[in-house]
């Protein structure tokens, strides 16, 4: 018999029952006899009976005096078992003058005394079991002794070897104080194995060490049996996590990218990003700092303008330009030295104004000259308007002074220019009429 199978015996008289989970069935049976089992009440647990799967106390109900109703249902394959647990406070039966000395009564007492013998006997052999493993392992342990000197940090434990990391299999004191693992580290140097302090030793400090031939106990996890409820915050260093790994969930852990030092999060790696940015207003967004193209769309549900830079509906240019009855177009010009030209421009309407802008002309192929816009009224029908001389100005600074009028048609107007130089000229002007 195991160590273990002394401390969790296999017969159900010793207090004890095993099963395993199918992840389905939550109700186990209680085949064996507790304290004040005939008194118990269902629905509620008892003090009494502990249960435990795969090696953590978990909490249940009684369905009956007989069974136990588990809060959680055990998974597949895992260890479900139940306790026995007297109490050494408590008897089964209070003895007073008035107790009757009966069968029933003298049951009670023997049960408990019982009780308390076996779940201690089972204990007694687990433990003395443990103890003779222990010393087994213990059988050959090796003490090294140092008196520091100055802020020492480092000692060899020749000739022992093959210790590097492992502070199971050594215990380590300052004055007779065992110190953490996390002050000192065991390597390997010069073939053998030296433990090095973080910090040096006090001078005259006693530096005990004592190797081990085995660990002081082994371990064996069972995978799952740790829950995040059971890991201290910090537990868990950067280098035990793998960043490839991914859930049983399917949601993969945050990767880095390359050395930085932040994780890369894409968007799809963010639960519903895509919907919380779109439920955002664009006034929300930080202001454009380039164009925006709208991609040949339309902006609709606009605001009529309030600012002279405020963009404008189609509707308030209609309005603005209801009734006015203008037309726009270019006249081509073409002008000998010395001589006036004269250009009809038919719009259909005879207008009342005309607005000259925009003019580009130019002398020979390169050099080009701009006109300030001018508006010219045409206050009485098929009536010429005044003659003006206006400047035209080059971009290298030069100017140019023509000579120009503007002449009522019945469905236009004509425009005559005369230059005040020798140079020939030809281009563009652009006007608007307005009816």
């Amino acid at each position: 018999m195991s160590c273990r199978e002394y401390n969790r015996p296999l017969w159900p008289t010793f207090g004890y029952v095993a099963y395993t989970g199918d992840n389905t069935e939550d109700t186990f049976s209680v085949p064996f006899d507790y304290p004040f089992k005939d008194v118990v009440s269902s629905g509620k647990p008892t003090p009494y009976l502990l249960v435990y799967v795969d090696n953590f106390e978990v909490t249940y109900t009684l369905g009956s005096s007989s069974t136990v109703v588990l809060n959680v249902v055990p998974g597949t394959g895992a260890v479900v078992e139940i306790f026995r647990q007297s109490s050494l406070s408590e008897r089964l039966v209070l003895w007073t003058n008035n107790t009757p000395l009966n069968a029933l009564n003298m049951e009670k007492f023997s049960k408990q005394s019982q009780f308390l013998d076996q779940e201690l006997w089972t204990r007694l052999l687990s433990l003395a079991c443990r103890v003779d493993e222990l010393s087994q392992d213990l059988s050959s342990p090796r003490e090294f002794n140092f008196t520091a000197t100055a802020s020492q940090t480092v000692f060899s434990l020749q000739p022992e070897t093959g210790l590097t990391g492992n502070d199971q299999v050594v215990l380590t004191f300052l004055n007779g104080v065992r110190q953490p693992a996390t002050s000192y580290e065991i390597s390997e140097s010069g073939g053998y194995s030296v433990v090095t302090f973080a910090t040096g030793v006090t001078l005259n400090t006693l530096v005990s060490f004592l190797v081990l031939d085995a660990t002081l106990v082994a371990y064996t996890i069972p995978d799952g049996a740790v829950d995040t409820n059971q890991l201290a915050d910090g537990s868990v260093t950067f280098g035990k996590i793998d960043f490839d790994a991914v859930g049983t969930n399917g949601q993969a852990l945050m990767k880095r990218s390359g050395s930085a030092i932040f994780s890369t999060i894409l968007p799809a790696d963010v639960s519903g990003f895509d919907t919380q940015v779109r439920t955002n207003s664009l006034s929300q967004m930080a202001a454009p700092t380039a164009s925006v193209p709208m991609n040949s769309q339309l902006l609709t549900g606009l605001l009529d303008p309030v600012s002279a830079q405020d963009g404008a509906t189609k509707k308030y240019v209609d309005d603005s330009l209801a009734g006015v009855g203008a037309t726009s177009g270019t006249a081509t010009l073409v002008v000998s030295a010395g001589v006036s030209s004269t250009v009809t421009v038919d719009v259909d309407f005879q207008p009342s104004r005309v607005l000259i802008y925009g003019s580009t002309l130019s002398k020979g192929s390169s050099n080009l000259y701009d006109m300030t816009p001018t508006m010219f009224t045409l206050a009485t029908t098929l009536v010429a308007e005044t003659r003006r001389c206006l400047t035209i100005r080059h971009s290298d600074g030069s100017v140019l002074t023509i000579g120009f009028q503007l002449q009522l048609t019945s469905q236009g107007f004509t425009v005559t220019i005369q230059f005040q130089n020798t140079s020939d000229y030809s281009g563009n002007i652009a006007y608007v009429a307005y009816q």
